[in-house]
């Protein structure tokens, strides 16, 4: 399966896989939250390879729906079409108690967040 960044952009390069985020917030009272996400890659440019096309990086801020959550399909950071490979994103939570991380973004996959952000202990 090939899941493209941004498919509808005519200036897309037709080579670049992306990764799909997806992730609900919610309250302590099952509540919906309202805020943003935001992936700021750790790079600032990467080039499709194959089509000669340079993507200049930045934030990506991607708002919550109604129902608190997030679907966004982003580059992969880990696509040998593009130089460099292995790069991440840093994920921003623009909620309460928001929260900030580095991860990966595997290519062709969906990434759900509530199964990888970090978790404190008590």
């Amino acid at each position: 399966m090939s899941i493209q960044p941004n498919p509808g952009a005519t200036l897309w390069p037709a080579e670049w896989q992306g990764c799909r985020f997806t992730g609900t917030y919610i309250d302590f009272l099952g509540q919906p939250l309202a805020g943003t996400v935001t992936f700021t890659p750790s790079v600032p440019a990467v080039l499709a390879a194959t089509s000669k096309r340079i993507a200049v990086g930045g934030p990506i801020t991607v708002t919550l729906d109604d129902n608190g959550g997030i679907d966004v399909t982003l580059p992969a950071t880990d696509d040998p079409q593009t130089q460099p490979v292995g790069w991440t994103y840093t994920v921003t939570e623009g909620v309460v108690s928001g929260r900030s991380y580095s991860l990966s973004a595997p290519m062709n996959t969906t990434v759900d967040l509530t199964s990888v952000v970090p978790v404190p202990t008590v």
